[in-house]
């Protein structure tokens, strides 16, 4: 890995509501997690795998909560710092204000929400040959883009040059697409577009892609030969060492199960499935291609499908529950973020999730939960994608 000197990460963490979804009501949704670690975590990595030892954190009501669970990026290694986005600025103008005075030439800016898997060496080069004021990774038709009308989709990746935000101005809101682009090239300046396949850089835009690309990371995981420090593999699953597991049970797929889980005799476990810290699942219960958060108990002949358990769901035994998103009515919130740095707390909603491709965009209509289960809330929980056309950028 080549260290990238002159290359400055920004992580825009101060994006718009997902809508009427209650996967925010459960916690600031950059420290939503994913798989193994916060979701934030994941352009982090990226960056720093690119070769990138610094980035800067762009938010707004929430950085004061990001910068205690995140620090100084020591954890995650990579340098962190915080501009915080009062006013708000938008995507460009809080990357011009953060980064503008410190001395780097290439900034590459990531949405919190995005998990990129794209080579961003290539991404580099590719912009630095190019010229280009402004480059913008984008899916289309040719690329496996979910897009009815094949135009070009925005994935949440950008690479700017300092001569891009020389042309950001200073007060308003001021966004990268409605905004800068068309004054970019009003300038003169050249806007490149770059495409990737949409499997290189799923976005969550809700609970239906959240739990598509929770599937999508495991079943990835399962297919590398390394297992993490403190695992051990059990055919497709990996287990925590610390992890109490009945001999009995039985798995299915690729499975995660992180450290203090415990699971009772004869529980059925199919794949993708991430079982989180202290969770426990109860004799002859199922769990199938769904999420579990922290400190989740399934309690006996329970059956639990397509569901995301935020932390402390309690599923009683013998109930049954499909394509559901569990929030604990006592887990509000400005409850629990006190508690950030202890671990992840909980939050809930219903939705319909159609299909496990991490570019899926399904909507879905709300559903109605067990009336006798005051933690289960229905909503509707998906919002529309981005799907602002970027044909006229030109490549």
């Amino acid at each position: 890995m080549r260290k990238q000197t002159s290359v400055q990460g920004v992580v825009l963490a101060g994006v718009h509501a997902w809508g009427n979804c209650f996967l925010e009501y459960a916690m600031p949704r950059p420290l939503v997690p994913m798989v193994d670690r916060p979701l934030i975590a994941h352009p982090l990595s990226w960056l720093r795998e690119g070769g990138i030892t610094s980035a800067s954190i762009c938010a707004n009501s929430e950085t004061a909560y990001l910068r205690r669970h995140l620090g100084n990026g020591h954890r995650w290694g990579i340098s962190l710092d915080y501009y915080e986005d009062v006013m708000p600025r938008g995507p460009a103008g809080c990357t011009r204000d953060a980064v503008i005075q410190n001395g780097c030439t290439t900034f590459v800016v990531v949405e919190a929400t995005t998990v990129p898997q794209i080579l961003l060496t290539d991404l580099l080069e590719a912009h630095r040959s190019s010229g280009a004021a402004l480059t913008i990774v984008v899916t289309g038709a040719d690329t496996g883009s979910s897009h009815p009308d094949g135009m070009l989709e925005p994935t949440g990746i950008y690479v700017f040059s300092q001569s891009a935000l020389e042309h950001v101005p200073t007060t308003g809101y001021q966004d990268i697409k409605e905004a800068l682009i068309p004054r970019l090239h009003a300038k003169g300046l050249r806007v490149m577009t770059y495409a990737v396949n949409a499997n290189v850089a799923p976005r969550i835009t809700g609970a239906a892609s959240y739990l598509a690309v929770s599937k999508w990371i495991v079943e990835r995981a399962a297919g590398e030969k390394a297992c993490p420090q403190g695992y051990v593999r059990c055919g497709e699953a990996r287990l925590h060492e610390s992890a109490r597991v009945h001999a009995s049970v039985r798995w299915v797929g690729p499975v995660l199960i992180e450290p203090g889980c415990v699971i009772e005799a004869d529980a059925l476990i199919v794949g993708p499935t991430t079982v989180g810290q202290g969770c426990m699942i109860g004799e002859r219960a199922v769990v199938s291609r769904s999420a579990l958060w922290l400190d989740c108990h399934v309690a006996e002949e329970a059956i639990v499908d397509h569901c995301v358990l935020t932390s402390h769901s309690r599923i009683k035994a013998q109930q049954r529950l499909s394509h559901m998103v569990c929030l604990p009515r006592h887990n509000h919130r400005r409850s629990w973020l006190s508690r950030l740095i202890e671990g992840w707390s909980g939050n809930g909603e219903q939705r319909e999730v159609k299909g496990s491709d991490p570019a899926s965009r399904d909507a879905c209509p709300p559903m109605t939960a067990p009336a006798e289960e005051e933690h289960w809330i229905p909503a509707r929980c998906a919002s529309p994608p981005d799907r602002t056309p970027l044909s006229s950028i030109g490549g």
